[in-house]
């Protein structure tokens, strides 16, 4: 939350009495959470070490270096744009900016050196610095949960004391506006941008990348994310509570797994459900998605004005034109909310789209009407509906690596309550101009039906006349 804050540092130097060798301990005073090691010939330094074990009120004791602790190298690799993500972040703390934090992940295999970069999000029109890095290297696959306080960084696999050299500035991210992270190379060249609505801030909930770890991933909240069992977060670990360098697959089982509501949450309309984690529960991160070809799958029809519950009767039509079946995992749908910026509808993490088949996508996963019926049941991940009734719509469909698969645009001036707009002819491309259904049609609406009633697996074959 916002307020005054000082200046945290990662990062004090003091001459040493001796010569002392890089990446070696030395003799210096250190404030708690901090530990002394020669960053420099001749120069010792007083870094962070990780976040202090509970109850023990300074810094972790780490110990000898064992197996698991990452002794960085004396060259990293300077990383690229991409190899970088800042993949999750607290905007809102329950106990102040104190738990606010920014997750930075190494997405290759490699370490990677942190020296010069720094992460930057924006306050009001202007960036704002938050965490400089003036030394040290990431763990190949690993990640670090960075927050005000130097004493309370996550660093996972755990470091070498003063491994790393930093200073962090006032986080204080503002709780109302539209955010945006940047994390830049000494040139302020941009490594990796993180952007969402301020829709997806709530008190005590992160906003996650999603899927989890992806590059060009969308903002959800983190609860929202179907591998997350319901965790509020996961500083430095996967959603999931497993850690980047086993690809997400140590996710822990049983009692102990992290941070969850207590068990309980609310669905779409506001009642309360039972959130825990089911014995059948996959916690482990999905296989990888497949891509999907453009075109591959139509956006054909949208009811965004239904007469009923908006909360259930919104629907989205898509179609399959292809002879195979299409795995879901990884899609995304988007459209433009009130303010003219791109809302997340849905991320899917399962479910099949039968071949020459079709879903009518509505607010509930639940309500989603096949046909014919699917092998799989969608599975969503994140997003919510509430589209907008006043203006043009504007959807795009994207596969699991963002790419485009299809988009469907409308003047607000079709939109009717109670008649959705669609494609004219059915699967029409997307420059072809849009209908009000009920011009084209004798229904208002047709979810996933032909604009005559028939199926799209039978090519839109006009049903059998009512006797």
């Amino acid at each position: 939350m916002r307020r005054a804050l000082g200046l945290s540092v990662g990062l004090l130097l003091a001459a040493c009495a001796e010569d002392c060798k890089q990446g070696d301990p030395c003799d210096e005073t250190c404030p708690a959470g901090t530990a002394p090691i020669c960053v420099v010939k001749g120069v010792c330094s007083c870094n962070a070490v990780g976040p202090p074990s509970p109850g023990d009120g300074g810094a972790r004791d780490v110990g000898p270096v064992a197996d698991g602790t990452f002794i960085p190298p004396a060259d990293c690799v300077a990383p690229m744009p991409g190899n970088l993500l800042l993949n999750e972040v607290l905007i809102d703390g329950v106990d102040e900016d104190a738990d606010e934090f920014i997750e930075l992940v190494n997405a290759t295999d490699v370490p990677l050196s942190l020296a010069g970069l720094k992460v930057r999000s924006n306050s009001g029109m202007s960036l704002n610095d938050r965490v400089l890095f003036t030394g040290g290297c990431i763990a190949p696959r690993g990640a670090i949960g960075m927050y005000k306080d130097a004493a309370a960084w996550v660093f996972e696999p755990p470091i070498v004391p003063g491994a790393i050299a930093f200073t962090t500035k006032g986080f204080g991210f503002s709780n109302s506006a539209d955010f945006t992270f940047i994390l830049q190379d000494a040139s302020a060249t941009a490594l990796d941008t993180f952007s969402g609505a301020s829709s997806l801030i709530d008190q005590g909930y992160s906003v996650n990348r999603s899927p989890d770890g992806a590059a060009g991933g969308l903002a959800a909240r983190h609860d929202m994310l179907a591998e997350s069992g319901g965790r509020l977060s996961s500083p430095g670990r996967c959603a999931n509570g497993g850690t980047f360098a086993q690809l997400c697959m140590d996710a822990p089982s049983g009692p102990d797994v992290g941070p969850n509501p207590a068990d309980v949450g609310v669905n779409e309309a506001g009642m309360p459900i039972d959130m825990s984690p089911s014995p059948g529960d996959v916690t482990s991160m999905p296989p990888a998605c497949e891509a999907i070809a453009p075109g591959a799958i139509r956006i054909n029809e949208v009811l965004v004005d239904p007469s009923g519950d908006e909360a259930t009767g919104e629907f989205v039509e898509l179609v399959n034109t292809t002879d195979a079946d299409i795995r879901l995992q990884g899609v995304s749908l988007l459209s433009l909310g009130s303010d003219g910026a791109p809302d997340l509808r849905f991320t899917l993490s399962a479910g099949v789209l039968p071949a020459r088949g079709a879903v009518a996508a509505y607010p509930s996963t639940a309500l989603w009407v096949f046909d014919p019926p699917t092998s799989e049941a969608p599975v969503k991940s994140a997003g919510r509906f509430q589209l907008p009734n006043t203006a043009a719509i504007d959807f795009t469909l994207v596969d699991c690596n963002q790419v485009e698969i299809d988009s469907f645009a409308a003047a607000a001036s079709l939109i009717t309550e109670g008649t959705s707009v669609t494609r004219s002819p059915d699967l029409a491309s997307a420059d072809t101009p849009t209908a009000r259904h009920d011009t084209v049609s004798m229904q208002r609406t047709s979810p996933a039906r032909c604009l005559n009633g028939g199926r799209f697996i039978e090519g839109c074959a006009p049903p059998p006349a009512m006797p």
